[in-house]
């Protein structure tokens, strides 16, 4: 089920990638929206390469730490809704604020969110316990 899900996915995250790639082209939002959404969709399709290849190559961590980076990427859209959310009503806060700036400072926002949540995934959930793992007898001589 995992493997046709994940090719499901694959195929979703292709489409997404390009599409992002036409939305950011045809974006009137300035320059900067539209290098975050350029960007977002390289990462987009380099996170997916590396997690592919290294399934492929039978290394599931590696896999997993690569499709974990991805799906935070892809969930920097959800992100940016929310964001989107907040800045409309900081709006009324500070009526200078006009929607270019709220949709880019948005976009970049929830898309450094999501990387460093899934950072801190990767070195906290994932690598950590494997290095506990790994070497049990070190951490016993570490002092408290």
């Amino acid at each position: 089920m995992h493997r046709v899900l994940g090719r499901i996915y694959v195929v979703s995250m292709i489409f997404a990638a390009v599409a992002a790639v036409v939305a950011a082209t045809f974006s009137v939002d300035g320059i900067s929206s539209q290098i975050a959404f350029y960007l977002l969709s390289v990462a987009w399709l380099y996170t997916l390469y590396r997690g592919y290849t290294f399934i492929r190559q039978g290394q599931i961590q590696l896999h997993r730490i690569w499709m974990i980076r991805n799906y935070a990427l892809s969930f920097a859209a959800v992100v940016l809704r929310g964001f989107l959310g907040i800045g409309a009503a900081m709006k009324g806060l500070f009526p200078t604020l006009s929607f270019a700036d709220i949709y880019t400072t948005s976009a970049w926002g929830s898309i450094a969110i999501c990387v460093i949540v899934a950072e801190y995934f990767v070195l906290n959930r994932t690598i950590a316990p494997l290095v506990r793992k790994r070497h049990p007898a070190e951490r016993a001589d570490i002092p408290n």
